[in-house]
């Protein structure tokens, strides 16, 4: 799904994605990690920020389709 926002994203003039993931959810810190976007990571007093573009890169393009046919299975 993550792909499909970043798609849209960009479509509609959006270049860079911010999420503030709480320290303790390291589930959704390794979504991000996973998903094959080159990660900026800032660390603040609550939260720390992910940033990354939007741009469907080969290496983000191939994370998801290995994620798709593993899902498919």
């Amino acid at each position: 799904m993550l792909a499909h926002l970043a798609e849209v994203a960009r479509d509609n003039g959006i270049g860079v994605f911010f999420a503030d993931v709480l320290p303790q959810n390291h589930r959704m810190i390794e979504v991000f990690e996973d998903s094959g976007f080159p990660i900026e990571t800032r660390f603040g007093a609550d939260a720390i920020r992910l940033e990354f573009q939007t741009a469907l890169s080969p290496r983000v393009a191939e994370c998801f389709a290995q994620r798709n046919r593993s899902r498919a299975k």
